[in-house]
């Protein structure tokens, strides 16, 4: 785990965070003190004081984050305090270290994180805490792009958008991005339990649709053909979508858009 990286004029080819996903079976946690038995799986890298800790379900999507707070051990335990308010999160399987609680980035090419987390709104926060895409027609083309990934809540009031800013013009009677390949694989941890929606956006009408983290509202340039996900307050990102963005037909071939922008915005509380 990275406490702070800063990376600038560089190019970066891509960024994941490394580290093996960590089995809490056999371990507890009480008042947000985690006790590892030594004789088990000892959780070396995430037992380091002012480390961030992030707990995953079994499908290993980031459904929590916690900062260690302190560490002892006897004989037979690690114990590990930790800003958790109680136990595990709910459906917690794994723990592993966050791979960058603070990143700071200027002028970077490469990878879709490199140039994205160079940007104003991404800068002193943690990793995944920031996607801007651009996504034209060449969406259906060649290799899949790369599906972004997101951990956290989305608190501010323009947590999540929609930016159509070519419409589609040509011969498709409609045309709409997802940012999945299918529909219904847009997801939340919400209770405990991971909940899946749909977002559908019709490219063939301009301007901004905007999801609000306050009012827990969309707004915006709203078209009728959207089909725009029911966030609720306390919703959790929880990591990289199913599948690849997409259109609904392959129209590279046509010189007629679309254009559109993709931003999420999320909190992970650090």
């Amino acid at each position: 785990m990275t406490e702070e990286v800063g990376i600038t004029n560089s190019v970066i080819s891509a960024i994941s965070g490394a580290g093996s996903n960590l089995s809490i079976s056999g371990w507890s946690c009480s008042s947000g003190v985690i006790t590892a038995p030594i004789s088990g799986n000892l959780p070396v890298s995430c037992a380091v004081p002012d480390n961030w800790v992030r707990f995953l379900n079994s499908s290993g999507l980031t459904i929590a984050v916690a900062k260690v707070l302190d560490v002892t051990r006897d004989a037979t335990n690690c114990y590990i305090t930790t800003t958790l308010a109680g136990g595990f999160p709910t459906g917690a399987a794994f723990i592993k270290d966050h791979p960058c609680a603070r990143f700071s980035g200027s002028n970077n090419t490469g990878c879709a994180e490199a140039i994205e987390w160079s940007l104003a709104p991404a800068q002193n926060k943690p990793i995944y805490s920031y996607v801007r895409r651009t996504y034209d027609k060449t969406l259906l083309t060649g290799s899949a792009a790369p599906a972004p990934i997101s951990w956290g809540l989305m608190t501010a009031t323009d947590a999540m958008s929609v930016d159509v800013t070519t419409p589609y013009t040509g011969v498709q009677g409609s045309l709409y991005f997802r940012p999945t390949q299918f529909a219904n694989q847009v997801r939340v941890l919400r209770g405990g339990s991971i909940v899946t929606m749909d977002m559908r956006i019709n490219v063939k009408a301009a301007g901004k649709r905007t999801y609000n983290g306050v009012t827990n509202t969309w707004g915006g340039a709203i078209d009728g053909n959207d089909i725009l996900p029911a966030f609720q307050a306390g919703d959790w990102l929880v990591g990289a979508f199913i599948s690849s963005p997409t259109l609904s037909a392959n129209v590279s071939g046509e010189s007629a858009g679309p254009v559109l922008v993709y931003e999420i915005k999320s909190d992970q509380g650090i």
